[in-house]
C-alpha cells in the first residue's frame, strides 16, 4: 500500500484519512469519494464483499443488474 500524507475517503457525512497497514469496510450504496491532493501515487487494494445479510436470490438479482449496466457502472469490478 502506497499512500501520500493528506490522501482520504468519504462515505456519507464521515471522511477520514487513509493510513498504511489500517484496513476498513464500507457499504458502497453510499455516497462516496477518494481524494489524492498530493499529486504522487496512491496504491491501495480494494475489493467487493457481498453483505452477509443477503439472500442467494438477492445476490443473483445484483449480479444481473450490475452486468446489465456495464463495467462503467462499478469501475470494473463485480460483487
Amino acid at each position: 500500500m502506497i499512500v501520500p500524507a493528506g490522501c482520504w475517503f468519504r462515505v456519507g457525512a464521515e471522511t477520514r484519512e487513509w493510513k498504511r497497514g489500517e484496513a476498513f469496510v464500507f457499504d458502497d450504496t453510499i455516497e462516496h469519494e477518494a481524494m489524492n491532493p498530493s499529486g504522487e501515487l496512491r496504491v491501495v487494494f480494494i475489493f467487493d464483499i457481498w453483505h452477509p445479510d443477503l439472500s442467494d436470490v438477492e445476490r443473483e438479482a445484483v449480479t444481473a443488474l450490475i452486468e446489465a449496466l456495464g463495467p462503467t457502472s462499478t469501475g470494473g469490478g463485480h460483487p
